[in-house]
């Protein structure tokens, strides 16, 4: 039989940890390399599928599995109570915020978009805009829309207030 001190013995010598310290670097060297080929497969995966695309995709086209695990937002999504606290480009689709009627409750919320040239329409949270982008959140100055993967926004108009003296009255102008 063999007794602990001879198998101790056994592997302290020389050619068995040399032996053994090469079957460990095969070993690694082979997790290596195939660590190394799956990533270049999944990589050229990736590139071959629309993700890395520069052109707008179809909104009918089926997402490949890897794109929509790759989309899924981990933590949720953040999206802001007002635009103000929000740090997204101004929307560059064609589209004109004309009103909003808010709401606390998002459902109840509404924004009136017009299209130059079309009607103005309304939309709720979650609809689809002409020019591709879904309305995320209707806040009380403006629109939170995601179009290809960004947050954009989409504000009230500008309006300067002029205020200009009154009128002269007509009393002021017979004594002329």
């Amino acid at each position: 039989m063999f007794s602990l001190t001879d198998i101790e013995d056994k592997l302290l010598r020389p050619t068995t940890a040399q032996i053994i310290f090469v079957m460990m670097v095969v070993l690694l060297s082979y997790e290596l390399l195939s660590g190394a080929v799956r990533y270049y497969r999944i990589n050229a995966e990736l590139k071959k599928s629309s993700l890395y695309s520069t052109q707008p995709r179809a909104t009918g086209k089926k997402q490949s599995l890897i794109e929509k695990t790759l989309n899924i937002p981990i933590f949720g999504e953040y999206i802001p109570k007002a635009l103000v606290d929000l740090d997204v480009k101004p929307s560059g689709l064609d589209l004109i915020l004309v009103g909003i009627v808010f709401s606390p409750d998002s459902k109840k919320s509404m924004a009136i978009i017009s299209v130059p040239g079309n009607q103005s329409q309304t939309f709720s949270t979650g609809d689809l805009v002409p020019g591709g982008a879904k309305i995320k959140q209707i806040t009380p100055d403006g629109v939170v829309l995601k179009r290809e993967g960004e947050l954009e926004s989409l504000s009230l108009p500008k309006t300067k207030l002029i205020f200009e003296p009154p009128p002269k009255s007509l009393d002021s102008l017979h004594n002329l």
